[in-house]
């Protein structure tokens, strides 16, 4: 006898299917602690522990780690920017950081012990044919990538750092910080003329590096100037890739993107395991995706559950009848 797929609950759960998303939904989406969720859903008159919560996410999950995979390769293989960005996080009290790589249709999260180059190449490997989208930390350096585009909104925020470190400041400090937001500024303007051709921007871009090498050439004295003078140089080559390619000049859509989980960090503290952290991180990015994709995130998962329960049912049975055929 075969029996359809039971897609009202998880396998081996007694739990309903609905009910166990729309309580990851409150915990990994909306950012809800466990707490709050089970007193929601007494409301509901649904009597549940943290527990056994617990465990219907893991198994949850595991369903959705097909999508996990598919985000990762999509990320992965991407020839389009990808802006990456990562924050301290906790795993039963230890240091861990959450990484963040995402598009504009995709979000792939990883919560690491590690913060860094390992964890870039883990995810991007060695060689990335994209346009990778960071600020300065050192570890991005260890992919290397067709096209990079340094946050100028982190290098502009380093002359706030120092006026606010500095009562006095020279008058060379004020013409440095003076020429460099005006090349910024002109960058950014002509980025957004939206009638300029491609051949334009092309000598828009090389005619803002040479303003740039006029800049950082000169000689300078303050140990300020000096160190972001240096900054300059080192990353000469990607400040102003956003003039040529369809890509932002900053970082903020990476800051975006990992926002809502800083925000369930300071709500739950931290995972108590590796697998929690594995859970964590299927269930952010699969919902984070969804969201960008402009879906509905508590439907849309729903119905991807269903159908990788079926998918289940059907590779078990067929596994079976390959079984039965063999032993005969």
């Amino acid at each position: 006898m075969r029996e359809s797929a039971v897609t009202d609950a998880l396998p081996g759960f007694t739990t309903g299917l609905n009910t166990v998303v729309y309580a990851a939904f409150l915990h990994y989406y909306l950012g809800m602690s466990i707490s709050k969720i089970l007193k929601n859903l007494k409301i509901h008159k649904t009597l549940l522990t943290g527990g056994s919560l617990a465990g219907s996410w893991h198994a949850l999950a595991n369903l959705l780690r097909p999508m996990y995979s598919e985000i990762h390769a999509k990320i992965r293989g991407s020839t389009e920017a990808v802006y990456a960005d990562e924050t301290g996080f906790r795993q039963k009290g230890k240091k861990f950081w959450l990484w963040s790589f995402s598009t504009k249709q995709e979000a792939f999260f990883t919560i690491r012990k590690s913060r860094a180059g390992d964890v870039v190449l883990d995810v991007l490997g060695d060689i990335f044919h994209g346009i990778l989208v960071t600020d300065f930390w050192k570890p991005y350096l260890a992919v290397k990538s067709a096209l990079r585009q340094w946050c100028i909104a982190h290098f502009l925020r380093e002359f706030k750092k120092i006026e606010f470190r500095r009562k006095e400041l020279p008058d060379e400090y004020y013409d440095f910080k003076k020429k460099v937001r005006r090349l910024f500024n002109d960058a950014l303007r002509e980025s957004k003329d939206n009638t300029s051709t491609p051949e334009k921007r092309q000598k828009a871009h090389k005619r803002f590096l040479k303003r740039l090498d006029s800049i950082v050439f000169e000689d300078y004295s303050d140990s300020d100037v000096k160190r972001l003078v240096k900054r300059l140089k080192k990353y000469r080559d990607g400040f102003f890739t956003f003039v040529i390619k369809d890509v932002d000049a900053t970082n903020n859509h990476a800051e975006r993107i990992i926002r809502f989980a800083v925000i369930m960090r300071k709500i739950s503290f931290h995972t108590m395991s590796d697998k929690g952290s594995e859970t964590m991180s299927i269930l952010i990015s699969v919902f984070k995706t969804l969201e960008l994709q402009g879906k509905d995130v508590f439907q849309e998962t729903l119905s991807i559950v269903r159908k990788e329960i079926e998918l289940k049912k059907y590779r078990s049975e067929e596994r079976r009848v390959v079984k039965e055929c063999r032993s005969r």
